[in-house]
Parts: C-alpha cells; sequence; structure tokens
C-alpha cells in the first residue's frame, strides 16, 4: 500500500513480513524436520548444507531436489520412472515432515532479537504491518 505526499513522492504505508526467517528463527526446526524425515523414509540424513540449499523452494520440490541429489550420490536407487517416483515419494513424506514439524514448533522456534522493537517503531511510525507465511493455516495459527 501507497501513498503519495505534497511533494507528488510516493510514500510506502505497508510492510510484509515473511514468517520464518524474518520474524523467527525457524532454521533449527526446519533441518531438524528434515533429517528426522530422511531418517525415517530413507533410513540416512543428508548434511545441513544440503537442506539449507533448498530453503525458499516449495517443500515437495525441496524433497524432489534432495531425493534426486540422493540418487546422483548412489544413497538411492534409481527408479525406472524418476517423475513418477519423485512425485509420489514426495507427497508421502510430507505428512512425517509435518507431524515432526509441528510436534517441535512451539518448543523450537524464536524470535530475532530486537525483532519486537523493530515492529514497535514502525508501528509508531504509522506503517501498516502485516505477515505472511507459506505455512498451513493451522501450522500458523497455533504457531
Amino acid at each position: 500500500m501507497t501513498e503519495s505526499n505534497n511533494n507528488g513522492k510516493t510514500k510506502i504505508r505497508l510492510i510484509l513480513f515473511d514468517f520464518d526467517g524474518t520474524l523467527v528463527n525457524t532454521t533449527p526446526l526446519i533441518l531438524r524436520s528434515f533429517h528426522a524425515t530422511w531418517l525415517r523414509v530413507f533410513g540416512f540424513t543428508l548434511t545441513d548444507e544440503d537442506y539449507v540449499r533448498t530453503f525458499g523452494m516449495m517443500i515437495l520440490n525441496a524433497f524432489k531436489d534432495l531425493m534426486v541429489q540422493s540418487i546422483g550420490l548412489g544413497l538411492l536407487e534409481k527408479p525406472e520412472n524418476l517423475n513418477d517416483y519423485l512425485e509420489r515419494k514426495s507427497v508421502a513424506m510430507l505428512p512425517v515432515y509435518r507431524e515432526f514439524n509441528l510436534g517441535w514448533h512451539d518448543e523450537m522456534i524464536e524470535p530475532f532479537p530486537e525483532i519486537d522493537l523493530v515492529l514497535k517503531e514502525l508501528k509508531a511510525r504509522e506503517y501498516r504491518l502485516g505477515v505472511v507465511s507459506s505455512k498451513c493455516g493451522r501450522e500458523f495459527k497455533e504457531g
């Protein structure tokens, strides 16, 4: 949302913040969720760096990307129909990931230091503030 002032310049009046990684530090939770999912589904885990590389991707795409990487590393056998396998397996992995993530969510996330001061200052300067997230409604409302 913007508005024009007397000299014709546009002034920003609305600021949207991503929840994960901007307002709260969810990196430890996300990494632990990936490790737990990979261990339960495949019997091994990848490195933190492998998982971090997928941050920002939609979760199903991250799963697919990591499975392709695992196949390339020889950790998973290449299936006959790769695309079908990736699609089916990633969808099947999602409840495993979400179960772990939801189970540890409230215990593991923390607001970034001084984020409350930043938000109070912006509010005092009369900015409208909003939060966006790719979390499911239940995760976001309960968290």
